[in-house]
């Protein structure tokens, strides 16, 4: 029997003004976390179209 997926929600603001610098980092740090952690089913970054300090990721683990 396959445990349920995991989803894990990480909502955040970036400060005004360093939008594009927090994105490289975190996109940076997505593609660090998809190499090292074979696990992971995914991980996607999602930026609120009115409002671009504030930031969900959405992660997709098969189990604990």
């Amino acid at each position: 029997m396959s445990a349920d997926p995991i989803v894990v929600l990480i909502a955040f603001k970036i400060q005004p003004g360093r939008e594009s610098l927090a994105t490289q980092v975190m996109t940076s740090l997505i593609a660090t976390v998809r190499k090292e952690e074979p696990a992971c089913s995914g991980i996607t970054m999602i930026r609120d179209a009115a409002d671009p300090t504030r930031v969900l990721l959405y992660e997709l683990w098969p189990d604990r």
